[in-house]
This record gives structure tokens, sequence and C-alpha cells, in this order.
């Protein structure tokens, strides 16, 4: 991470805080999770805030080094000047700042904070990994002179300021707070980018890989190495619980993919519970890999009050490395996966990044099949039901870009019902989603239409069949009045007057006016792209 210059992260105002107002009175512990960064920030604090700095890496540090902890804590004069000359730098009192970089591998001199903090003349800045900087302190004393503060990856906003983009974040926030809208332009930016941020995570070794290279395939294998570094970790440090930490570790993302409210334990070991793994959640929990969110029955100030700890979900810390652990298949992230996700070409689920392109078109195979069969009354009763299904139940598609979706198929040629296929199939899983849907949605009327088309003449003349199309028309008419409903209800909600006066508009021109439906969609696009382009130029300003 040597001279990357863009790594500006959050946690550095804290160091900034602390040194302010600790006054060299106690020292900070950097605890967090492997390769995300806490060695870098510390290093790169004490470069800017002090006049010199010492690096203890326990790491690399030999014997010679280890021994003053043994042997000079009671003669810190000799301590400071062995330490001096063997780095080779002056110190400087209140001027200096010594860092214990990875300190949870030689615990011997984290006890040793008490009298360093005491003695007064320097600052101290420690880092640690990992549930073994908890576990390895059996034989010392915990200094009550050290403070704790949690690092965690980079999120959405330090994304941004690596890719350098430092204003950004804060219109968001301008917009949020004056509840306003992005603009298209900028909504689109901010998309891409935070798209681009699942993807690729808040790991810094994966980020900085991804601003040099653009590489997503070269991503994958930095955030490989990480995922096989917190593996190995799990089982050198995890203990008896190692099976089951690592049995929950790579369950997660299969968990994520289904749309159940708690972690299933079923999937792992028949009849188990949650005290069968409550340990091991535990570890995770505290080495920070993980994030958990236990259910909470009453979602009040006080949430631990009264928090349900069996009832719970498991998420990846990071968002890159699940990806790369759920398509563990091949051991790589093929590249055109990523350009999907990015492209839109697959989906995000809830809590998982995406779904299996497989998956994806059999139940958009099913889905078009089904909705096509039950179906009476023409294109826009489809219509209606396609949002039930992709919107309401499968979550493939937001309500407004539905109703998108349902424009262009009004305003292209030919069937509402195969245009909807086509733009919604296109949306999910690109051509091979069109022809899937296109297929999925023509086979029904196809082989009913045949079948009635045989037997026409009798149909016609059947007082029964007669009277069921005579119901089956009031029905349609309902179903249709629902649909102009919840289309137009989705625009008044919205509560934008010019919206609302365009299809005001359209309304009269088509029904009172009889203006042909084709200028009525014309004029209609062409407002919107003026609406579209003023947008823009305001975002711009």
């Amino acid at each position: 991470m040597k001279g990357w210059k863009y790594m500006k992260r959050k946690i550095y105002d804290e160091l900034t805080k602390w040194k302010q107002e600790s006054n060299g009175e106690v020292a900070i512990l950097i605890d967090g999770a492997r390769r995300i960064g806490k060695s870098y920030i510390a290093e790169q604090f004490a470069k800017e805030n002090y006049k010199t700095y010492i690096l203890i890496d326990f790491n690399k540090v030999g014997k010679d080094i280890k021994e003053l902890f043994d042997n000079y804590l009671d003669n810190l004069d000799m301590f400071f000047m062995y330490l001096s000359n063997y780095y080779k730098t002056e110190l400087y009192e209140r001027e200096t700042v010594i860092i214990f970089d990875e300190v949870q591998l030689y615990p011997r001199a984290r006890s040793a904070i008490k009298y360093l903090v005491e003695d007064g003349r320097y600052d101290y800045i420690e880092t640690g990994s990992l549930i073994s900087i908890k576990k390895n302190v059996e034989d010392i004393l915990i200094p009550s002179e050290e403070r704790h503060l949690n690092m965690y990856p980079m999120d959405f906003e330090e994304f941004l300021w690596a890719n350098e983009n430092n204003n950004l974040m804060d219109l968001i926030r301008k917009c949020f707070e004056e509840k306003k809208p992005l603009g298209q332009l900028m909504h689109r930016e901010a998309m891409d980018y935070f798209k681009q941020y699942l993807i690729v995570g808040g790991m810094p070794q994966a980020v900085e890989t991804y601003i040099k290279t653009k590489s997503f395939k070269e991503v994958d294998l930095i955030k490989r190495d990480i995922l096989n570094l917190y593996k190995d970790d799990i089982v050198k440090y995890s203990g008896d619980d190692s099976i089951k930490v690592q049995s929950i570790f790579e369950e997660i993302p299969s968990q994520l993919q289904k749309h159940e409210k708690r972690f299933s334990f079923n999937s792992m070991q028949k009849d188990a519970r949650y005290r069968d793994y409550k340990d091991a959640f535990f570890w995770l929990q505290e080495s920070m890999i993980v994030n958990i969110a236990f259910n909470t029955t009453e979602p009040n100030i006080g949430l631990r009050l009264n928090r349900e700890s069996s009832a719970l979900k498991c998420y990846m810390g990071d968002t890159g490395l699940l990806l790369s652990l759920a398509f563990d298949e091949k051991g790589l992230v093929d590249e055109e996966i990523y350009r999907k996700i990015l492209f839109n070409k697959l989906t995000f689920n809830e809590g998982m990044i995406m779904e299996n392109k497989k998956k994806i078109l059999i139940k958009l195979f099913i889905s078009t099949l089904y909705l096509s069969t039950f179906t009476f009354g023409g294109g826009y009763v489809i219509v209606t039901l396609m949002k039930k299904k992709f919107v309401d139940e499968y979550h493939w598609i937001e309500e407004n870009e539905m109703l998108d979706l349902v424009a262009i198929a009004q305003s292209a040629p030919g069937p509402i019902a195969v245009n909807g296929a086509i733009v919604v199939g296109y949306k999910l899983a690109g051509m091979t989603g069109v022809v899937t849907a296109i297929i999925g949605t023509i086979i029904p009327p196809f082989l009913i239409i045949s079948l009635i088309s045989v037997c026409y003449n009798v149909f016609r003349d059947n007082f029964i069949v007669s009277q069921m199309l005579s119901g089956m028309q009031a029905g349609v008419g309902a179903v249709i009045a629902s649909v102009t409903y919840e289309m137009g209800a989705g625009i008044v909600h919205g509560k934008n007057a010019v919206s609302m006066c365009i299809m005001a508009a359209a309304f009269l021109a088509s029904c009172v006016f009889h203006v042909n439906v084709v200028f009525v969609v014309i004029a209609c696009g062409l407002i919107g792209a003026l609406r579209t382009l003023a947008a823009e130029r305001s975002a711009k300003k």
C-alpha cells in the first residue's frame, strides 16, 4: 500500500481527536479484521502528526527487540535508548509516537503499555487483527490505559474518495436533507459508482488494484487471497469450534440467497439449534469478519432489552468478499459475471449480491408461462400481474422501473404482453432473457387459440360458453380498471405536479378529444426528454 496517495480514511479524524484529547494519558488500539489498512493508517497518521515515529512490526521483529520488554521496563531510559539506536530514530518528548503493529503476536508488549503510558514521554498506537488479540491475553495484565478504536473496510464515501470523487457524497447528503431528487445524470453516476463499490468491496488492497487496473479479475485474485487468509485464521485461532466456524462462514452466501428471516441451522446439520453454534457465531462476530443482526421484538431505544439472540442473520463484513465467496466453484469469478452485474444483466438480491443466471431464466420462463396462461383480457391485464410477480414477490425490478418498462412496451409496435416480456427479459438476463420471456409468453396463447380455432363453430353457438365469455368481459374490465388505478396512483403518490398534469392531459386528449394515441405517446415522450435535460442542467449547477 505504500505510495498510494488516495488512501483517505475516516478513522484518521478519530486518531486526530485521540491525540488532541488524550495528551499521552491513554494509548489507542486500532482493532479490526486483517487487510483493512490498520498498519497503513497508523503509519500515515504518525508521519503527518509527529516529528518522528517508530513502527515495531511484531510479525517481523527479532529477539533483540522482544527482550527489551522483558529486561528494561523497570529502566525506561535504557529501554528508549536501545529502541532509538536500533531504529536509528531520534525520540522527542511529546513529539514522537511509537507504533506496536500486530501487537497480538507479542502480548508482553501490550502489557507494557501500562508502564509506557504512565511514563508520559511519548504516544502509543497499537494495531491488532482478529480475535487473537483477545485470546492471547491469558498471562498478561490488560492495560486500562488503552482505548479501543474499531476499524472496518472502506465505506462508499471512502471508495469515492479513492476514485478522486470528493463531491458526490456531499451532493447526495444535501439532496437527502432537502428532500430533493438528485437528478437523472447524477443519479446514474452515483449508481454506477455504487455498483462498482458492491462488486469491488472496501478492502483497501482490492480498491487500489481496481483503480490502477480496472480489472475485476485482478481484484478477484486479491479478494481470494484475503478469503484464504481468513480461512487459515479460522483454523488457527478458533480452537475447538473450528469446524462450526468454517461451516457458518461457507454457508453465508447461500443463507443470504434465501428469503428467510433468520439463519437456518438445518442446512448445516439436522436438528441443529442456535445454542450448538453460539460460540462459533461469537468468534466470527468478534473477529469482525462478519456482521450479525439480531431480531428485536420491540424496535425502540435500547434494542438489547428486547433482543432475540437465537433469531439472527449473518452478513459478510465486505460485499466484495461476499461476491468472491459466493462464486467459489471454479476458484475465480469470471470477468464476464462482474460485467453483467455492473451493467444490470444480473440482478441484486436481498442481502445477497446476485442470483444465479440459470435460476433467473428458469423462474422467468415459469413466471411468464404462468402469467400468459391465466391472463384474460389483453396486455394491460398482464401488466399488473407482472408487477406483482417481478416487483412485489421476486424483488427483481423496482416499481418505478416497472412503470418505465411498461411505457416502453406500450410505445413500441406490437402486443403489449410480448413487448413487456421482451423488456423485462432483457432487463433481467440480456438477450437470453428476451428469448426465454418471449417463448414463455407466446406458448399459452398459441396453443389455446389453436385449440379454439379448431372448435370455433361449437364454441360460437354454445350458450354456456357465450355466457362465460360475457362474465369474463366484466372481470377483464375490472382488472383493467385495477391496472389503471395502480399505475395512476403511483404517479399521484409521487406528488409531482408536472407528471400529474401530463397524465391528466393525456387522458383528456385520448378519451375526450379522441386524439390518435400515437401523437399522445410522442408528445409525452418529448415532454419527458425535456424534463430530463432540465433536471441534468439543474444538477450540474
